[in-house]
């Protein structure tokens, strides 16, 4: 993919550039540095000889460079399960900004998984097109990415709400060498353009089972515009629920936040606030039947805000 005087290919080490590689080759050992290292973990797993299948594009107008990631070859058929985002220009007012990665895009299942990247000029305009294949179908799919739409949108006229899912690093409030104590957490929602359905969820010491703390349905306001320009985020925010119960030997904690629809979404947890509660008073949490799947939404199986499981659910 061609950005400005400089270009971008996939490697084995991830993602690279001629400028990049040019600068780094007199190095010792030649340790040509990965421009993707923060989105590295969706691409440690794809196998080498795969990646002469990769389609990498830049997309002009939103300033962006798609890679695909996770290749997959049945015989003649080759197909990508994602493709991480790479925004050139994070903020438009200062030139000198360092691209930000934007993590990993996934299709809905009925269109399959990303062959190849199409951009071009059609009627005057920039346009770019995934050419998808649905190895379940058999069948071919060519997918427009509009940066307009606030939902996906299917050849016979229906949509989808778009699906999201953000996780943080661990955190470890007070330090490590303490007992993990949170006093409140707020979610803040502002313009939705659709209904917003919402879930958190946490695991404590690097576990891997994540519990359910809150969930909830946000309704999409009647007015978007009056309600983007009269209501500040800081009105807009949602309880998650009674702070559950960490355990004894928790020490650090990490979180999960999805949701379906269009927002913008802000996460705050809060410790040291004199608000904490005694333990009798804390929520128990079970452990989430679904197993964590980061290609969540182009699995053709139950979604998560349709999960029947008794696990509380607080709603907002």
């Amino acid at each position: 993919a061609l950005s400005e005087s400089d270009q971008y290919f996939r490697s084995y080490n991830g993602i690279q550039s001629i400028w990049s590689a040019r600068a780094e080759r007199d190095r010792i050992g030649s340790p040509y540095s990965n421009l993707a290292a923060e989105v590295k973990v969706f691409m440690a797993g794809d196998v080498q000889q795969d990646l002469r299948f990769c389609s990498l594009a830049r997309w002009q107008k939103q300033n962006r460079i798609l890679c695909t990631v996770y290749p997959q070859v049945d015989g003649r058929y080759r197909w990508h399960r994602g493709f991480v985002v790479s925004n050139l220009l994070p903020n438009e007012s200062r030139a000198d900004t360092p691209p930000a990665w934007e993590g990993l895009w996934t299709l809905p299942c009925e269109w399959g998984g990303v062959t190849q990247f199409v951009v071009g000029t059609f009627e005057g305009e920039e346009r770019i097109f995934a050419i998808c294949w649905n190895h379940d179908q058999l069948k071919k799919h060519v997918v427009e990415i509009d940066e307009t739409l606030d939902v996906d949108v299917f050849a016979e006229g229906t949509s989808s709400r778009i699906s999201s899912q953000i996780i943080t690093k661990h955190l470890a409030p007070g330090g490590i060498f303490k007992k993990m104590e949170l006093d409140e957490a707020f979610l803040f929602v502002a313009d939705a353009t659709t209904d917003i359905d919402w879930q958190v969820d946490f695991r404590t010491n690097g576990q891997s089972q994540w519990k359910r703390w809150g969930r909830g349905r946000i309704a999409k306001p009647e007015n978007p515009d009056v309600w983007n320009e009269t209501r500040e985020i800081s009105d807009d925010a949602h309880g998650i629920g009674p702070v559950p119960d960490f355990g004894r030997t928790c020490r650090t904690v990490q979180f999960r936040i999805r949701w379906r629809g269009a927002a913008s979404l802000q996460f705050m947890v809060r410790h040291g606030t004199g608000k904490a509660l005694e333990n009798s008073d804390k929520a128990t949490a079970s452990v989430l039947s679904e197993p964590h799947n980061d290609y969540e939404y182009n699995n053709c199986g139950p979604r998560w805000e349709e999960s029947n499981q008794s696990t509380p659910c607080l709603s907002t």
